[in-house]
Order: C-alpha cells, then sequence, then structure tokens
C-alpha cells in the first residue's frame, strides 16, 4: 500500500498537466483511505470484543451478526473504486475533456 501511494505521489509530481485518469485515480484512492479510517478501524476493536464473547459463550450472538453485517457492507463498497483505481493506473484512458 506504502508503495503504491509513493508512486502515485510520484506519477503526481511528475506530470505537468494532471491527466485526468490521474485525477480519478488519486480520488480513488482517497475515498479507500478515507472509508477505511472513518469506518473500518473503528469496527474492528468492537468486533473482535463481540468475537471473543461468543467464543466464551460457544454462540455467535445477533449482535456480531449485525456488525459483521456492517462491515461487511463498507467492506465490500471498497472494491469498486478499487478496481476502478486498478483501471486507470494500467490502461491510462483519455477521459472527458481529453478525448
Amino acid at each position: 500500500m506504502g508503495l503504491k501511494v509513493f508512486a502515485d505521489l510520484y506519477l503526481y509530481r511528475t506530470y505537468e498537466i494532471k491527466p485526468n485518469w490521474l485525477k480519478v485515480k488519486l480520488a480513488m484512492m482517497a475515498f479507500l483511505a478515507i472509508n477505511a479510517f472513518i469506518f473500518l478501524v473503528p469496527m474492528m476493536p468492537e468486533l473482535r470484543q463481540l468475537a471473543f464473547l461468543s467464543i466464551k459463550n460457544s454462540t455467535l450472538s445477533e449482535e456480531f451478526f449485525a456488525k459483521f453485517a456492517i462491515e461487511e457492507i463498507v467492506g465490500v463498497s471498497n472494491s469498486i473504486p478499487l478496481l476502478i483505481e486498478i483501471l486507470m493506473g494500467s490502461f491510462r484512458p483519455k477521459l472527458f475533456k481529453e478525448r
């Protein structure tokens, strides 16, 4: 992840006129970082605690399933921006007014 961020920032500094594919790529990277730090990171300790309680009780609680469903939705929401970012970096298409 760090190498990807470094490479993206290098590309941003290299281009004098920033192409639209690079702007989209950086926007997707920002979305992924915000999504991770606002939703996924704060949710993990609570989910771990519920998992440990479930192990003690030998059954998974409804609260665990509810939190897991939320985390699953947030995690899946990362797949589309990640795919867009990969496509922009790989193919570097001309977008919008660049055509």
